[in-house]
């Protein structure tokens, strides 16, 4: 049941990636912008595993009495794969 949940995730990203590949060069720096933070919102919500990492790394490298660490988990993560979303459109763009 795992190895074949993975091959369709393995393919869904394949289809997101040429479906990206095609749609970022269409679209002007703003568009990308919005889009990139809607993604990053959406996958802050649907990647509980990353939230959980995410967590993880903010616990590491300033402690336990970071201030990242008060704020409910998903507002973290929200916020960051919201920053990080932006950024990879930025790096994508100039290269297709």
């Amino acid at each position: 049941m795992r190895s074949r949940w993975k091959r369709i995730r393995y393919r869904l990203e394949w289809l997101g990636l040429v479906i990206a590949a095609k749609l970022i060069p269409l679209l002007s720096r703003k568009a990308c912008f919005r889009l990139a933070l809607g993604v990053g919102r959406l996958m802050s919500i649907l990647d509980r595993q990353g939230r959980r990492v995410a967590l993880a790394n903010l616990g590491a490298a300033f402690g336990d009495e970071s201030e990242y660490l008060a704020l409910p988990d998903g507002e973290v993560a929200a916020q960051v794969l919201g920053d990080l979303g932006p950024q990879l459109p930025a790096i994508i763009h100039p290269l297709l």
